[in-house]
């Protein structure tokens, strides 16, 4: 019986030490600013109704141009609190007051937005009433008094425009409650305030 030997060259292992790879840091830098924007209507937001005669008390709708320009692109949206609440004569969501003359309520007035533009270009005005996103848009809303109804400028449902300059028309429609006969001129005090949001 033959052994076969078989002899094997020893091989010595030892760590191969790698050339250093190159290394890059990339800065990636802007900034996320914050638009300013500016709101202005027609007259110094003031609607003047004018002389109403006490045996009538009619008076035409005003309107007025609303103008909201901002230093960058942003979405719009504003809610309206109505600064004499408790003093319209109507009940409903919409109906804002005129104040108190000798403690009897004077009347209402509803304010309607329309004819809504994003940097010149036509839109719609959406409607939420319970800030959850979902809103519905048409081509004019109504001002609501409840703290959670917002409007904004739309292109589609659930989607608001973006721009920077927003634009529509504010029309004031009053109506005057049945008032005692007055001695002197009665003047009306109706005042809302519209709080804007809006952001990158």
């Amino acid at each position: 019986m033959k052994t076969l030997f078989i002899t094997l060259p020893s091989m010595l292992l030892t760590s191969v030490t790698l050339a250093s790879t190159p290394t890059a840091e990339i800065i990636v830098k802007g900034i996320v600013s914050v638009p300013s924007c500016t709101v202005a209507a027609e007259d110094g937001q003031r609607f003047d109704l004018g002389q109403i005669s006490l045996s009538t008390l009619q008076a035409d709708v005003v309107t007025k141009a609303l103008t909201i320009n901002c230093s960058a692109e942003t979405y719009m949206l504003f809610s309206a609190v109505d600064n004499r609440a408790g003093t319209a004569t109507a009940s409903s969501n919409t109906s804002f007051g005129f104040g108190t003359h000798n403690e009897e309520k004077i009347g209402t007035y509803q304010v309607k937005i329309d004819n809504a533009m994003v940097d010149g270009v036509d839109k719609k005005l959406a409607f939420d009433t319970d800030s959850s996103g979902s809103f519905t848009p048409s081509q004019e809303q109504w001002l609501d008094t409840r703290p959670n109804a917002f409007i904004g400028w739309s292109d589609t449902s659930n989607t608001l425009s973006v721009g920077k300059t927003f634009t529509a028309d504010l029309s004031v429609h009053p109506s005057f409650a049945r008032l005692e006969a007055a001695a002197e001129n009665i003047d009306l005090n109706g005042s809302f305030t519209m709080n804007f949001r809006f952001g990158i």
